[in-house]
């Protein structure tokens, strides 16, 4: 996902982060809610005995790990998005999928893009923002040779989840400025 997340994220970034929000921000513990009870239309869970990050309970993360299970079986399938993914998204985010995941397809997604949540901060009751090491490079297969299409790399990222009528959906995605030097990402596969 380097093409998908490092250098088309970048390239949009101003664009993307122009629909964040600029409330006051505070922060969330792991695993807690900001006392609405949202649901999730899809919500894989990870096979692994122990969780991933502290955050896994938390209902954004879960929109978040959704989206990039989605993301993966559209790219596998040969396309950046579908209206199954749009459902996953706000109506402001869902256009920079060309942008986020048109240059992956073509690879193959071994499952979704693995990411770990660092922290969390709340932007309002119904917006939250993780700092996400992601593993940007070295996920994606190349169809033909089943070896990663690009070097193994892990980049910090932002990713952004809203409460929209009691669904949490993505609404932002860019990259971060902090480090994610030892944070080590497990790998989901399908």
């Amino acid at each position: 996902m380097r093409g998908a997340v490092s250098a088309a994220v970048v390239a949009g970034a101003v664009l993307l982060a122009g629909c964040s929000s600029s409330s006051k921000a505070s922060n969330v513990q792991p695993g807690t809610q900001s006392g609405t009870k949202p649901s999730l239309s899809a919500s894989p869970s990870p096979t692994a005995a122990a969780p991933l990050s502290p955050f896994e309970d938390d209902p954004a993360v879960k929109a978040l790990r959704a989206w990039a299970a989605q993301s993966a079986v559209d790219i596998n399938a040969g396309v950046y998005t579908d209206p199954k993914l749009d459902a996953m998204m706000t109506p402001q985010f869902a256009p920079q999928m060309k942008q986020i995941a048109g240059s992956e397809v073509g690879h193959h997604y071994p499952g979704p893009v693995p990411f770990v949540p660092i922290s969390a901060v709340s932007l309002t009751d119904k917006a939250r923002s993780f700092n996400l090491c992601l593993l940007a490079g070295g996920f994606a297969l190349n169809p033909q040779t089943r070896q990663p299409a690009d070097p193994y790399e892990v980049d910090p990222m932002i990713g952004e989840a809203r409460l929209v009528q009691d669904k949490w959906l993505v609404s932002n995605f860019y990259p971060g400025t902090f480090s994610c030097a030892g944070v080590h990402v497990p790998e989901v596969k399908s």
